[in-house]
């Protein structure tokens, strides 16, 4: 009897260790100068805050440079420069169907977007055509 409860916590005890068990991420990345995120983890959910986040435009630039956000989360995009700015990206992980153009706003005001889409967004502004900063949302 002794050997059948021995047995079955071995057995359990195996088990979850195979449930536990993380994959591996390899790859090389600059600090300050790479994203790195998970696709997809099964059974694992994250709740969204209903915080939001702020990007800040001033001296002609975003401020961050590179933001992260969970899908879902809602990103503020402040003008605290003395020009009108317009916000765009022209695709979201290289899918051009999934644009999006914010408009143009003038200075101490701000607009909200809900990012719903996972991906790496390549933040522009207008007047300049250059990318300026890049929203990843991630699941």
């Amino acid at each position: 009897m002794k050997l059948r409860y021995i047995l079955a916590a071995l057995a359990i005890a195996l088990l979850g260790t195979q449930l536990c068990l993380a994959g591996s991420i390899k790859g090389k990345v600059a600090p300050g100068k790479s994203v790195v995120w998970v696709e997809a983890a099964p059974g694992a959910v994250s709740p969204v805050s209903d915080k939001h986040l702020t990007m800040d435009q001033k001296g002609l630039m975003f401020g961050p440079h590179i933001m992260i956000v969970q899908q879902g989360t809602t990103v503020d995009f402040l003008n605290s420069d003395k020009v009108a700015h317009n916000v765009f990206w022209p695709s979201i992980s290289g899918d051009k169907k999934k644009s999006h153009n914010m408009g143009t706003w003038p200075t101490g005001q701000k607009k909200a977007f809900k990012f719903d889409e996972p991906g790496p967004k390549p933040a522009r502004k207008g007047p300049s055509p250059s990318p300026v900063s890049r929203t990843d949302s991630t699941r």
